[in-house]
């Protein structure tokens, strides 16, 4: 699976990782598979790194990514941050604005150190450590 995720209850911190070939599928099965999991509790932070994930996604699947996120804009109530590499980070925006629209609070970086200072979840701690 290309998607796998660690939660910390502790720090109310969910890390989610992407890694190899993905597509529309898989980013909707890790999303479910985030909000279904019992130790998770939707008043989580979400940290997404994105940075090894190979990915190009067309426009069809980027308003269903977004559609998607809003859809379940419920089960995370706190904030996302979002890790992409440079070339994906004009189409992430896209995404970013679609779901935010739909009441998902996200956001996107290209560094992770970016990305855990906006969550103020405290010292960057790469999630590949």
């Amino acid at each position: 699976m290309p998607f796998s995720h660690t939660i910390s209850a502790p720090e109310k911190l969910a890390r989610v990782r992407a890694e190899g070939p993905v597509n529309l599928d898989a980013c909707i099965k890790a999303i479910e598979a985030l909000a279904s999991d019992p130790e998770f509790s939707k008043d989580f932070k979400i940290i997404v790194d994105l940075r090894k994930m190979d990915y190009d996604p067309s426009n069809t699947d980027v308003q269903g990514l977004a559609s998607f996120l809003g859809a379940r804009c419920s089960s995370f109530q706190e904030r996302t941050a979002v890790v992409v590499p440079p070339r994906l980070l004009g189409v992430a925006r896209i995404v970013t604005v679609l779901a935010e629209v739909a009441g998902f609070r996200m956001k996107m970086f290209t560094d992770y150190d970016g990305a855990v200072g906006w969550l103020g979840i405290g010292k960057p701690r790469d999630i590949n450590a």
